[in-house]
């Protein structure tokens, strides 16, 4: 059996902070139709990507070993579009966001004994939740699991 809720709970564990604030996070199992603006920021834990393509396997020839590869999308809402000054009033939070989240991928790459990141993206964009649209950034992790029968 493969280890995507492992996957997803080590994700979870990421500690990332927006001005010395912990982001809370959502796992998949965790997620809610409403976000109050009082929730944000926010992590919400997706099994999907935004270009929502089907999730890859292979039998490698070694024995009985498979692969598997995951696309986990961890979407920041920082805040509703409608607070604030504007993209100009959050951009620096976002880069800085994105900036603390590569050395969290760099110190975080294996997830579990078979599985570990290979690729992101990562793109900072207004995003809709239940109708409203929030600030935030949309990050793309690739992750190869390696399982065998």
């Amino acid at each position: 059996m493969g280890a995507i809720t492992s996957i997803f709970d080590k994700i979870a564990t990421f500690n990332l902070t927006i001005d010395s604030i912990a982001v809370s996070v959502r796992n998949y199992n965790e997620l809610k139709n409403i976000i109050n603006s009082a929730d944000t920021p926010v992590r919400l834990l997706l099994p999907y990507s935004p270009a929502s393509k089907q999730r890859e396997g292979n039998f490698i020839a070694i024995g009985n070993l498979a692969g598997i590869t995951w696309q986990i999308t961890d979407r920041l809402l920082l805040k509703p579009v409608v607070q604030g000054a504007g993209l100009a009033d959050v951009t620096g939070d976002l880069v800085n966001y994105i900036a603390d989240y590569i050395e969290v991928i760099r110190s975080n790459r294996k997830l579990t004994a078979q599985s570990h990141i290979v690729s992101w993206n990562m793109a900072i964009g207004i995003f809709k939740w239940n109708e409203i649209d929030y600030f935030g950034v949309d990050v793309v992790l690739e992750i190869d699991e390696y399982i065998s029968s």
